[in-house]
């Protein structure tokens, strides 16, 4: 018997049934291994007070040895991650104590001259859409001043 399997024919013997079996298993640690790295490395970015130039240079660089030490596990748990490279919190920590004071510092007041801009814009923004709609219902209310709803005629009898 034949049996196709990505594009390959193959003879159905115990081999090739084993060969499909490991190739499947694979696979799927493969997704799996990559599922957890990603994970770990998500949990490092959403610790960054700041996510700049120097910040993705640091995730690209922390993730080649992350790929590597998950290709050469056979089961890989984010625990053993932890422990090899360490909690997210401690990678943070040792960027930080790498990194140059004078660029992080310039970073975080840009980001909060940003944050106030934005506030700013946000209450500007606000407060022109409370004046606008003041003078509309302003605006209303005079319409029903002068519209007559009702008009009452008397007629007399001479």
């Amino acid at each position: 018997m034949l049996c196709l399997n990505e594009g390959r024919m193959l003879n159905n013997s115990w081999e090739n049934i084993y060969e499909l079996a490991v190739n499947e298993k694979k696979r799927e640690r493969g997704s799996s291994m990559k599922d957890i790295t990603q994970k770990y490395l998500k949990s490092v970015k959403k610790l960054f007070p700041i996510y700049g130039k120097m910040e993705r240079q640091y995730i690209k660089n922390l993730q080649t040895p992350l790929q590597e030490y998950a290709e050469e596990k056979e089961d890989l748990s984010y625990e053993e991650l932890t422990e090899e490279f360490g909690t997210p919190s401690h990678v943070i920590s040792e960027y930080f104590s790498e990194v140059d004071e004078e660029y992080l510092f310039r970073q975080l007041r840009i980001r909060g001259y940003v944050k106030k801009f934005l506030i700013f814009v946000v209450i500007a923004f606000l407060a022109f859409n409370g004046y606008c709609y003041y003078w509309a219902y302003q605006d209303y209310l005079n319409a029903q001043d002068q519209h007559i709803m009702y008009k009452e005629i008397i007629i007399e009898e001479n």
